[in-house]
This record gives structure tokens, sequence and C-alpha cells, in this order.
């Protein structure tokens, strides 16, 4: 199984970095981040692993979606999720088959309260946001945004 570094440029240069995040916990961060699979393609379940986007210590999802900017031009659904220092891995926690084949600015979204990995605390090594995808892709153009609350950590904040 490959692991796909999304958030990384080819080069290995860094498109996203994980934020330093020193504030007070009532603060929060977003993160957008453009997939492009004719760079990078996917194969279907099973084989890949995408990495999109690094996670700080002590952060937890508050909201996540998905934008279709390209359609695959088949079936095309993928499952996004999380993966942790502490955490159980969640493949689909976030937003489960997302149609990555719908129309030109579909947007999708995790539903707090049931899409597990919306209520999970990642620890003090942070984690990262993934993607598995159910069909093969190749061609689909997504934005993925996800927003991000620091939590309490040790009684203290920040």
């Amino acid at each position: 199984m490959a692991t796909i570094e999304f958030y990384k440029k080819n080069t290995g240069a860094n498109l996203v970095e994980t934020p330093a995040i020193d504030g007070p916990g009532d603060r929060l961060y977003t993160q957008r981040l453009r997939i492009d699979t004719s760079e990078k393609n996917i194969a279907a379940t099973g084989t890949d692993t995408g990495t999109i986007i690094p996670v700080a210590p002590y952060m937890q999802v508050e909201a996540f979606s998905v934008e279709v900017i390209t359609a695959e031009g088949a079936t095309a659904t993928a499952d996004f999720g999380i993966s942790g220092d502490d955490i159980t891995n969640d493949p689909n926690g976030l937003d489960d088959a997302v149609n990555l084949n719908a129309t030109a600015g579909t947007i999708t979204f995790g539903a707090k309260g049931t899409d597990a990995g919306l209520s999970v605390n990642f620890g003090a090594s942070g984690g990262f946001i993934t993607i598995v995808a159910d069909n093969a892709l190749d061609t689909a153009v997504f934005d993925v945004c996800i927003t991000f609350a620091k939590v309490q950590t040790n009684n203290l904040l920040g």
C-alpha cells in the first residue's frame, strides 16, 4: 500500500505546513488544500492512502468540507478520515463516500455528531487528514477545507 503525501510537492517542499498553534483555545484555524489527482493518482481502496493535511498537536476538527472543482468523469467516491498518534485510524470518520464525480461546485460537509472524526482530539504528536478512494482517481480536482480548534492540554489552555 502506497502513502501519497498531497501536502508536499513532488520536490518534497511543503504545500501546507502544520501550523504552530500557540494561541488560546478559543481560536479557530482553517486550512484549505487543492488536490489534483491528475498530478498524483490514487488507486482504488486497499492500495493507496493519501495524507492530505497535517494536524497540529492538541487540535480537534470542527468542520470539514470537500468541493469538486473538476469531476472525475466516471464513478468516483472517496472516504475522508483521520489518523494520528493516539487515535484509532478512522478512514471515513470525516465524510464517507464523497462523490468526486459530482458537478463542479458541489460541496459536501462532514456532519458533526454523525461523523466520528469531528469529535476526536489529536494528542501531543498531532496527525493527518487522510483520503482512501473507493474508485481509482486520476482526473478529479477538489478542494478540502478543514477548520480546527485547539483543545485543552493538562487542564491548561495555550
